[in-house]
């Protein structure tokens, strides 16, 4: 198996909502909107992650929250707010804002079981080591996802979000061999886990 170039976007708060993924024309950059309501405040958030297909680098990072008055305008306008900011941007990399690709995504009790999403010839599984002992350890255990594209694997590895107790995949989105793939975990909270998903991306051999 063949390396996959990989960028994590593990700012907190993590994202709780996955609004949409774009891959520029020619495919050398993918974007990813995500968004989530502030934790105590209530003020919606969103932000918009680019990434380098060929490095897995992320190339830029664009958020907006809405607050006071403005937070009424809640997720959508956050969106807006978010995609406002990143428009020069999207216009100079080659981005249609108004074109998202649609994803191989998880439904119903696939979701966040770690047993892959298989659609047309490509499929997503994600093989884990257990957290054991403290909560929160100093040193997290690797991750690998398998990537599977026409009968051809190829494979990435990522480093444990903190405090991630269940890890699996939940999606792939793609563009030629430029993909971005969906990692959905959670986390202790208290009220219970809280899910969260981080997306990486990269180009497939």
């Amino acid at each position: 198996m063949l390396p996959l170039a990989l960028a994590l976007a593990t700012e907190e708060p993590p994202p709780t909502e996955l609004v949409a993924v774009w891959f520029s024309r020619d495919a050398k950059y993918a974007a990813v909107e995500t968004r989530w309501v502030l934790d105590g405040p209530g003020f919606p958030s969103a932000r918009i992650t680019l990434f380098d297909t060929t490095s897995g680098a992320v190339t830029a990072t664009f958020d907006a929250t809405l607050r006071e008055a403005e937070a009424s305008k809640g997720l959508e306008g956050a969106s807006a707010a978010v995609r406002a900011s990143a428009a020069a941007t999207f216009t100079r990399d080659g981005f249609d804002p108004a074109s998202p690709v649609t994803g191989v995504a998880c439904e119903g009790d696939l979701c966040g079981q770690g047993s892959g999403c298989v659609s047309k010839g490509t499929s997503v599984a994600l093989v884990t080591t257990p957290v054991t002992g403290e909560l929160c350890p100093a040193n997290w255990t690797g991750e690998t996802v398998a990537v599977t594209v026409e009968g051809r694997a190829w494979s990435l590895a990522t480093e444990r979000p903190a405090c991630a107790r269940t890890f699996s995949a939940d999606g792939l989105y793609l563009s030629g061999k430029a993909a971005v793939a969906i990692l959905a975990f959670s986390i202790p909270g208290h009220e219970g886990p809280a899910e969260r998903f981080l997306p990486v991306a990269g180009t497939l051999p």
